[in-house]
């Protein structure tokens, strides 16, 4: 009997003090990741030109959440079923396109930032619940995530454009790719190429030149 009701008393009791601990650790983390991004230029550049191709490329392929990737000081990463060739004229033209005014290039849905944003208000949410009821049960956890999955989306967009992506990508130049295939390990040791690969787009700030 107590078997049956095990996977019950794990979701009254368990589960929200499982999360409680989970999100007291995101309320310390996530905001000192965001601030960190926030105060590099040149990551945030490279964080929007990352989204500008990302964005380009499921443009072209006419298909969401095959692509991902990742930015970095020096160039981002892009993830995805796509030749050198559509990675890199995808950060081409998305660069282009960012300096041309379509700031939203520099926004995606499926970012990190939103996905943390979303975690962070959803406990927060539970937090204050928690506060004002002064108990604890699965109820409240599941209206906490209601509210995060109704604010988090735009709250995540808002962040990612004020705080981890910078639009103004004119100083930094896409200068080359590097690309790292995987395998597929055929039969009698032969190995096949497969189109989902990793791709590293170096950049670079442009030099100014002051008129003397």
């Amino acid at each position: 009997m107590l078997i049956i009701f095990l996977p019950i008393l794990f979701l009254i009791f368990i589960l929200p003090i499982g999360y409680l601990i989970h999100g007291f650790l995101n309320l310390l983390t996530i905001p000192l990741q965001i601030i960190e991004i926030a105060i590099n230029r040149k990551l945030r550049k490279n964080h929007a030109l990352e989204h500008a191709t990302i964005n380009v490329l499921e443009e072209r392929v006419g298909r969401k959440n095959i692509f991902s990737g990742y930015a970095r000081e020096n160039g981002f990463y892009v993830f995805g079923p796509a030749s050198p060739y559509e990675i890199f004229s995808s950060s081409i033209e998305g660069r282009e396109r960012l300096i041309n005014g379509e700031k939203n290039l520099a926004i995606h849905n499926r970012c990190g930032t939103s996905i943390a944003v979303a975690s962070f208000l959803t406990f927060l949410v539970f937090l204050i619940l928690l506060i004002l009821t002064h108990s604890i049960n699965i109820l409240l956890l599941l209206l906490a995530f209601l509210i995060g999955e109704i604010l988090g989306p735009p709250l995540g967009k808002l962040t990612q454009a004020y705080f981890t992506t910078d639009a103004n990508v004119s100083d930094i130049k896409i200068v080359d790719i590097e690309y790292n295939p995987k395998n597929i390990f055929g039969p009698f040791g032969i190995t096949y190429p497969s189109r989902s690969s990793s791709f590293f787009i170096k950049t670079t700030e442009v030099e100014k030149f002051k008129v003397l």
